[in-house]
């Protein structure tokens, strides 16, 4: 008897299922089959068996950049041919093998979903910033920092002070060497706290800042929303006026992903990634992976259980880039951790408050059941009600916001300050140095989730517990003095 291979059914989103059963043209993902990462997996185990060691971690991401560019310019080839014939403006990618085209036809997209190479097909979906819980998203208080005067040291932020950062900071630890970068609504780089620790200091933008999609491409940094420049000064924001940065050593480079509308479309947030993995000049163009940051700190999401950024996460992860979300502010039930935190390829964070309590608003997991979806949700808590950081009104402009946007900056910090520590550790030994020297002694009273106690870690509320800064730098060789145990 012959048997005739049948392609399997091609998954397609609402959106595109929408634009397909009312014959609208619309903006395509076209996401193929054979992934980045798993390619990117490979051509690292190649390397190890070839040389005996990976190389140095800078090397290593141009490596897998070039390898990718050649893996993702055959794989895309013949749909970038059939949009070319048909005059279809298409793009590919290098990080996620996924070709995007605008305006396609639903002639078109049906054509491609023909293609036995196409394994999922979705719209340019618009996620979002995590916004504020207080007032609607908008900040209750927004004020000009008064100068500090001669021989007057500026007083920590408060997070600053639970997490021991601010005694790291007086012993020195400031995450000098390290950079990151925040994937928000770009940044204030003139910003008292920010321009100080901007990689690209007064005039060199190229390989610091890019603003693709919807943000134009502007020259130089910029943030019509404040989110960025919040989320950034609470990362590696320089004590000026106030202590607000966990690593304000660490350099900062940013890419926005979300517009000042706070929206963050898929194409968008599909380019700030690949930016993580290998930064470009302000167009996008000139790639130079040598200047890709430590830690990449993200501070959007939505839904649950999406698998939209999984390529390019996957391949960050490869190289060895330190990848942070925000938990979401779904909370406070059970089952709400948000996409892409409950990725297996990020580190997820929780928020909690001055009295390391966890926030009524934070998501709590488990995390959907389904392959791809850690269901250990969140994986570290850091502080994120009524963080006081930079704001984008003015170069003294300060607010104070609340959510889990506010505390994966603060977990990116204390990322920034271990590996400035020492530069040669994995994502994955990144990951058990923070869950061992986390603080467990937080608040266990509300409800548990998953089963699990919330005295017991990890558990679905608080994960591994609280970031400890000088904790973490111990562990791996650093010096640091510690506040008193009852100051926690």
């Amino acid at each position: 008897m012959l048997f005739r291979s049948v392609a399997p059914a091609v998954e397609v989103d609402d959106m595109i299922q929408s634009a397909l059963d009312t014959e609208r043209h619309a903006e395509v993902f076209f996401h193929l089959s054979n992934k980045c990462g798993d390619h990117a997996s490979a051509h690292k185990a190649m390397l190890l068996e070839t040389n005996g060691a990976l190389p140095a971690k800078k090397l290593l991401r141009v490596a897998i950049h070039d390898e990718l560019v050649k893996f993702t310019e055959m794989e895309q080839k013949e749909i970038l041919g059939m949009a070319e014939t048909e005059g279809v403006e298409c793009r590919g990618f290098w990080a996620t093998n996924t070709v995007y085209c605008d305006n396609a036809s639903p002639e078109f997209i049906r054509k491609v979903m023909r293609n036995k190479s196409v394994a999922k097909v979705n719209g340019n979906r618009e996620y979002s910033v995590i916004d504020s819980t207080e007032n609607n998203g908008i900040p209750e208080n927004v004020f000009h920092a008064k100068p500090l005067a001669e021989g007057e040291v500026a007083e920590p932020e408060y997070g600053l002070v639970l997490t021991q950062a601010w005694e790291a900071q007086q012993t020195g630890n400031t995450g000098e060497g390290a950079t990151i970068c925040t994937v928000d609504t770009g940044a204030r780089w003139t910003h008292e706290a920010l321009i100080g620790s901007y990689r690209g200091g007064a005039e060199d933008h190229d390989y610091n800042w890019v603003g693709p999609g919807s943000s134009g491409n502007p020259p130089e940094p910029i943030d019509g929303n404040g989110h960025g420049t919040h989320c950034t000064g609470t990362i590696s924001g320089q004590p000026v006026s106030i202590g607000i940065g966990v690593a304000p050593g660490a350099q900062w480079i940013a890419a926005a992903g979300c517009n000042p509308f706070g929206s963050c479309p898929t194409l968008d947030l599909t380019l700030a990634l690949e930016f993580c993995g290998c930064p470009t000049d302000t167009q996008g163009n000139n790639p130079d992976c040598t200047m890709a940051p430590d830690v990449c700190s993200n501070s959007w999401g939505g839904g649950q259980g999406s698998s939209a950024f999984w390529d390019v996460l996957s391949v960050l992860r490869e190289e060895q880039v330190t990848v942070l979300f925000s938990a979401g502010n779904s909370g406070s039930n059970c089952n709400t951790a948000n996409s892409p935190s409950d990725s297996e390829f990020v580190i997820s964070v929780a928020a909690s408050d001055s009295n390391n309590l966890i926030a009524g608003f934070s998501s709590r997991g488990p995390g959907v059941d389904i392959p791809g979806v850690i269901f250990h949700q969140p994986y570290i808590t850091g502080p994120g009600v009524a963080t006081v950081s930079s704001f984008n009104g003015a170069d003294d402009q300060y607010a104070s916001l609340s959510g889990t946007s506010m505390s994966c900056p603060h977990v990116a910090g204390w990322a920034a300050q271990i590996l400035a520590q020492d530069p040669t550790l994995t994502v994955e030994e990144l990951k058990v140095i923070m869950a061992s020297s986390a603080y467990e002694g937080v608040n266990p009273s509300p409800p548990a989730c998953g089963g699990i106690p919330n005295d017991e870690f990890p558990n679905m509320v608080y994960g591994h517990g609280l970031m400890q800064v000088c904790d973490g730098l111990v562990s791996v060789g650093g010096a640091c003095t510690f506040a008193d145990e009852n100051d926690k």
